[in-house]
């Protein structure tokens, strides 16, 4: 083998690991479809504000199937959404509650964040019933916080490698 064999084996290596990191880390979409759901009166209100300002309406009612095992027993559920918008190809995740929608209660924060990480969406709407009121909320971790900065790291590294393989390889190729 010629030292080119190796640069495309980096290559490729690097580009199938890359591929595997991302797939690893999107949820599965989930198989139902709208026809059939029907939107609560709540969740009308929200999609009707969100509708004037150029969102569309993907999915009602998302679910997403979970098992959780724990020894030799698993249980399995479904984590449902309300429902979800996308504008200039970004999806959103809608969250309608009743009551007090404030920030500050500790349940709702916990319930936001768990719908964020189950279904990884662009961002989120939290709409609050009683007061009509949309507000958009984003989610930003720290990097390098947690077990995300490993696979962050990798990624860097083997971008950085490919990079520096795409430059090998052309500097031969012209000299």
């Amino acid at each position: 083998m010629v030292w080119q064999d190796y640069v495309l084996l980096l290559l490729v290596g690097g580009a199938a690991l890359f591929y595997y990191i991302r797939q690893k880390r999107r949820p599965k979409k989930s198989a139902r479809s709208r026809t059939g759901n029907q939107l609560t009166r709540r969740e009308l209100s929200a999609w009707r504000q969100l509708q004037a300002h150029g969102f569309k309406l993907e999915e009602i009612h998302p679910k997403i199937p979970i098992v959780i095992a724990a020894d030799a027993q698993k249980k399995e559920l479904n984590w449902e959404g309300n429902f979800s918008v996308s504008k200039n190809g970004r999806t959103y995740l809608v969250k309608v509650v009743r009551g007090d929608a404030s920030l500050a209660s500790a349940g709702l924060r916990r319930e936001l964040l768990l719908d964020y990480l189950v279904f990884q969406p662009r961002g989120m709407f939290l709409y609050d019933g009683e007061k009509e009121q949309l507000q958009e909320l984003d989610f930003i971790f720290e990097p390098g916080a947690g077990s995300g900065g490993r696979e962050k790291l990798l990624v860097r590294i083997i971008l950085i490698l490919l990079i520096l393989a795409g430059l090998a390889l052309l500097y031969r190729l012209v000299f």
